[in-house]
């Protein structure tokens, strides 16, 4: 067996591999200099906090889950080796989005020649926002690296005719339900993925028996359901209920289709966007309006019931949604989620080089007209981008959200490049007249020129004037990080409490809660007696949403510095957000409510004329009326 070497692999594979390598380091350089570097918002800081809560030991949160829980663990899988750093987090992102690139060379060049393979992958490689969603500690980049992984191992099916069914088909069966169930424990609208991948595995076996081709399918749903049943079994540990992986599918799926939605994340006016919070929200709301506590299950159900009603009631409106979600999501325009695509182009320079979806999404809807439609192969591939558009449009645009289409976008991008510059669709195609070339290469320009234009809504979501506040707090970040980084890496041997006190500050400061809170417990495990590390430690623990855990550090802090008007407010917050959840009665609620007043009514006896403490008093009381009502 002669020995394996780099440069034994197929020239336009190499291609591939270094151009995605390349920019992904160049990237990550630029990445790693600018203010975005181990900034967090929403999702990303959630995920973030929930990975740490693992590698601490804190396997579970203690209540259903409310997204998918794959990723969560898998970070707090790499905290616990590495510690709290992102490096090892984000170098293995970057390298499956290298290997994305590389499967999608192996694909394109299967189902279409070397050629478009090369296309293909060189898109995939040099794609702004999918590198740009691999610099990010979220979940996004998982769906397209495995999707392309499973669309390759379906179509080596393809390969193997006859009536006999080798043992490793029946293999392949097995590791594309594994990888489906892997992604449906990172977001459950995969599952849908199920029907062109069986469909798929079954047409491959066309010469078998009608049973026969049932089997790959059924391994498929069997490994599929057995790999999401741990996330099954907490649910069921934690609650006594019967969750499948999340509970938040409901409210998400009120989100697309309820009276306030418009197609772009759209949170109704009784629900704070606040992922630590929403969900939290609309229990809440689902509690008065049912007249009593509910608890995750029931949420969901309240929430899918609603929508469906507002659906089919307003069939007329359902369908322009539909029209308008469609045209959002074929639009160059990234819809932020918790962050902006557009800021990351303005405050690291390199991804305007980079093509986004409205370059290529001319070429990809002409390589639809080009796709040979009885090949099955391609009809398989059709099905993956079929799905992925309908789970978008069941919910609602996020640009994270169109990330598990993009390898089959890129493959009929491909498709069309080639065509355009050679006359072919496969290699042994005819060639086609170069004026038809040119019509098409016209029509795709124009289709893409078309996606640049302002999406629906887009004025009305008012995107802009929340990137530019973005904006401004990230480029007033630099001098912050370095402050934090100069107190730092300044520390001597022999740290005092109040030395790592100012460094949690400086971090706070630079909105970097995660460092913050380790100098915190740094400090007080110098000095428990430190006030202001118990009141920084409180208002970091509610902004995560563990108002249990804040009103606790905050009641430290009060034992220490009883006649600090600020730590009475603090306690009056995370008092009251306690006494929003959704699960608690209302004499639970009344309770927590009176103990908010009672904080805030202290804090006044100390400062009559402090701002929170008399706005606190307000809410509270028209909350207990609120409740005292229902």
């Amino acid at each position: 067996m002669k020995p394996f070497t780099l440069f034994r692999l197929p020239p336009g594979l190499l291609v591939v591999l270094t151009t995605a390598i390349l920019a992904r380091l160049v990237l990550l350089w630029l990445w790693a200099g600018s203010p975005y570097w181990e900034y967090f918002r929403a999702d990303h800081a959630f995920y973030k906090d929930w990975g740490l809560m693992i590698a601490r030991g804190q396997l579970s949160l203690g209540h259903i889950f409310e997204q998918g829980p794959l990723y969560a663990y898998w970070l707090g899988a790499i905290y616990s080796l590495f510690g709290d750093t992102d490096w090892p987090v984000l170098l293995v992102q970057l390298a499956a989005g290298v290997h994305t690139s590389c499967l999608l060379y192996w694909i394109g060049r299967r189902v279409s020649g070397e050629a478009t393979g090369i296309a293909a992958g060189v898109l995939a490689a040099l794609y702004g926002p999918l590198i740009y969603f691999e610099l990010l500690v979220m979940k996004s980049w998982v769906s397209p690296w495995l999707t392309t992984w499973i669309c390759l191992i379906v179509l080596r099916l393809f390969d193997v005719r006859g009536d006999s069914i080798p043992r490793g088909r029946y293999g392949s069966s097995i590791a594309v339900g594994f990888l489906i169930g892997l992604l449906c424990l990172v977001r459950e609208n995969h599952v849908l993925l199920l029907l062109p991948t069986g469909l798929a595995i079954a047409a491959a076996q066309s010469a078998s028996s009608r049973w026969l081709r049932l089997i790959g399918p059924g391994l498929m749903i069997a490994t599929c359901i057995l790999t999401t049943i741990p996330a099954t079994v907490h649910n069921f540990a934690v609650s006594g209920r019967i969750v499948w992986i999340t509970s938040g599918g409901g409210e998400v799926f009120y989100m697309g289709w309820g009276p306030d939605a418009t197609g772009y994340y759209q949170n109704p006016p009784f629900v704070r966007p606040d992922p630590f919070l929403e969900h939290e929200d609309f229990r809440l709301e689902a509690s008065r309006r049912i007249g009593e506590p509910v608890d995750y299950p029931q949420s969901s159900q309240y929430w899918m019931k609603t929508a469906l009603a507002e659906a089919i009631g307003n069939s007329g409106r359902s369908i322009s949604l539909i029209g308008r979600k469609l045209l959002i999501l074929f639009n160059d325009f990234e819809v932020p989620d918790s962050d902006f695509y557009t800021a990351a182009r303005k405050i690291v320079p390199a991804f305007l080089w980079l093509p986004t979806l409205g370059w290529i999404i001319g070429l990809a809807a002409l390589g639809s007209l080009l796709v040979p439609w009885r090949d099955r192969r391609w009809q398989f591939l059709m099905g993956i981008l079929v799905v992925h558009i309908l789970s978008v449009v069941l919910t609602y645009n996020f640009a994270r959200f169109r990330l598990g289409m993009l390898p089959v976008v890129y493959l009929l991008a491909g498709l069309a490049l080639v065509w355009i510059v050679t006359g072919k669709r496969t290699p042994a195609g005819r060639i086609t007249a170069v004026p038809l070339r040119a019509v098409g290469g016209l029509a795709a320009a124009v289709i893409s020129l078309m996606s640049f234009l302002p999406p629906p809504g887009f004025a009305e979501a008012g995107f802009v004037p929340i990137e530019e506040q973005f904006i401004e707090q990230l480029q007033g970040r630099t001098e912050l990080l370095e402050k934090a980084r100069r107190l730092e890496s300044s520390v001597g041997e022999e740290l005092s409490s109040e030395e790592a006190l100012d460094i949690a500050q400086a971090w706070m400061t630079a909105s970097q809660r995660f460092r913050a809170t380790r100098w915190l417990l740094d400090s007080l495990e110098l000095n428990p007696k430190n006030p202001l590390a118990w009141q920084y430690l409180g208002v970091i623990r509610g902004k995560a949403g563990r108002f249990d855990q804040a009103a606790e550090a905050l009641h430290k802090a009060i034992e220490i510095k009883p006649g600090d008007p600020d730590l009475w407010a603090n306690l009056g917050n995370a008092k009251f957000h306690q006494a929003l959840q959704g699960t608690f009665s209302p004499a639970q609620r009344v309770e927590s409510l009176k103990d908010a007043r009672s904080a805030y009514a202290t804090g006044l006896e100390f400062a009559p004329e402090h701002p929170t403490c008399q706005q606190g008093i307000t809410m509270c009381d028209a909350a207990l009326q609120t409740v005292e009502t229902e």
